[in-house]
């Protein structure tokens, strides 16, 4: 009995010790939201562990938003871009969203294609896919750009691999197996190999190589003037068709065709993260330090891949001499 009523007070003091302590904790580290109906608050800096503060966090009807230094980043320099849309701030934008967006899309996306599908060549494709949404997005509209681009991003991976059904997957073999067999010879030689030499590098019959060389070289090309000296039209017809060339070569129809058609080309025969380089490099006209930031990798990685991606193209050519005009001038 004696023991029973001695416990009492021991338990009585133990709890009133054991409450004064939860006060001192609730006093330090916890804050107290106003009452109900008074509106959003804001959080106020209280001590954490560790002698830190807890940054402010907004409360907007019960949820808490928290925006992160790097995001905040992103916001402001779209609002930059849209006032001024230059390519150092949209180059900003697309190695922000080739990372973290592009390659996260490419990734899920590769999961329901066959193996043969290469995940870089849906990168590539989801960058010309980026590109365009960062020119059409429009902020002032309240949706996110991930939602904004997520579908003409993967739009554009599916066009592309629309494209690549006529081509045959042995075809696209060969074509690595040549590239990869001109490189290695290059390395060792310091030259391009002449055709006996290339076919005797690959691992193939001789009717077989001697027909994947073939389709390895750039199609033919024929003027307007050649034509028309050739076929002896009227003045008139001629004065025409040389009119589309002869003011402003730049700006002419014929010279977007002729564009379009190298760089089909070369997107046929290079490989996909060669095929990016000379786009960004020739195409968009993107520095080689921009390129690198893009692909993850340093200026002068990129400009060696450049210069071998020249000389590949100029033992392709075969001596016609376009390829001269590819030549950087650093």
């Amino acid at each position: 009995m004696g023991c029973a009523m001695d416990g009492i007070p021991r338990r009585r003091v133990d709890l009133a010790r054991d409450g004064a302590r939860m006060k001192t904790i609730t006093n330090k580290g916890i804050h107290r939201p106003a009452a109900m109906g008074s509106g959003p608050s804001i959080a106020q800096k209280t001590p954490a562990r560790h002698g830190r503060d807890v940054e402010q966090v907004q409360m907007t009807s019960g949820r808490k938003t928290r925006r992160s230094p790097e995001s905040q980043y992103i916001m402001d320099t779209w609002a930059r871009y849209k006032e001024e849309p230059t390519i150092y701030l949209r180059d900003i934008l697309i190695a922000h969203y080739m990372e973290r967006h592009v390659r996260m899309i490419a990734e899920r996306f590769r999961t329901s294609l066959p193996p043969s599908v290469d995940i870089d060549d849906l990168i590539q494709q989801g960058y010309l896919g980026l590109v365009r949404c960062i020119e059409r997005f429009q902020p002032e509209r309240g949706i996110r750009f991930e939602t904004f681009s997520s579908l003409r991003i993967v739009g554009a991976m599916r066009d592309w691999l629309r494209e690549q059904d006529h081509i045959p997957r042995q075809a696209r073999q060969r074509s690595r197996m040549l590239n990869a067999a001109r490189d290695r010879f290059r390395i060792t030689h310091g030259r391009s190999p002449d055709t006996s030499e290339l076919v005797g590098l690959l691992d193939l019959s001789l009717e077989d190589a001697l027909a994947c060389i073939s389709a390895s070289r750039p199609p033919a090309m024929v003027t307007f003037s050649t034509v028309m000296m050739n076929n002896g039209g009227d003045d008139n017809e001629s004065s025409e068709l040389s009119s589309l060339t002869d003011n402003n070569p730049s700006s002419s129809p014929l010279h977007d065709i002729g564009r379009s058609d190298l760089r089909r080309w070369l997107t046929r025969e290079l490989e996909s993260r060669d095929q990016l380089i000379v786009v960004l490099y020739y195409y968009e006209d993107m520095t080689m330090r921009e390129i690198g930031m893009v692909l993850g990798c340093s200026e002068s990685r990129v400009s060696q891949r450049l210069n071998l991606i020249l000389q590949r193209l100029r033992s392709t050519f075969n001596g016609v001499g376009s390829a001269e005009e590819l030549i950087p001038l650093d």
